[in-house]
């Protein structure tokens, strides 16, 4: 190969991996966010028809509800990082490997993150289970349909931007 070719290659080579990197922090900046927001709705909606609401709890209801909102950006940071990150790693491998990704690209790849973390919890139970949450196959199905709606968020942000 001619030097030219080399040096083409090699700027190739790093745009591509910028452009995972940047893919990566997608799915890492916006992912967490749109999941604990639709998983706190999810449970918002799901505890106030359980219990029957009556016009007398309304207020402190609504003091519960805006405590949550305060904490939930929190909460799903430390808790949903590191599935967000994982679903947007595995997002950019598809990406550099197969070409331009579909909506079932994200979709498999959050089902797959999900997987990984009860498989880590199950081999290291206790040590990393605040990293890699949910920590048992059922917490994971409870949050298979917030992570796949922030999968796809953030995938059309990131088509958006011509990352994915």
């Amino acid at each position: 190969m001619t030097e030219a070719a080399n040096e083409q290659r090699s700027r190739d080579d790093s745009r591509g991996f910028s452009r995972a990197i940047r893919l990566v922090l997608v799915f890492a900046v916006i992912g967490p966010f749109v999941a604990g927001s639709v998983a706190l709705v999810f449970i918002l909606a799901a505890g106030s028809f359980k219990k029957g609401l009556h016009i007398g709890d309304v207020p402190a209801l609504l003091g519960l509800t805006g405590l949550a909102f305060n904490m939930m950006p929190i909460v799903a940071y430390v808790f949903g990082t590191a599935v967000a990150v994982l679903t947007g790693l595995i997002t950019a491998i598809t990406r550099a490997w197969a070409g331009p990704t579909t909506v079932v690209t994200p979709l498999a790849a959050a089902t797959t993150a999900l997987g990984i973390s009860v498989l880590i919890n199950a081999i290291f139970p206790g040590r990393l289970a605040y990293f890699f949450f949910p920590d048992t196959l059922d917490g994971a199905l409870t949050f298979l349909v917030p992570s796949w709606l922030a999968a796809v968020v953030c995938w059309t942000a990131a088509k958006r931007w011509n990352l994915a």
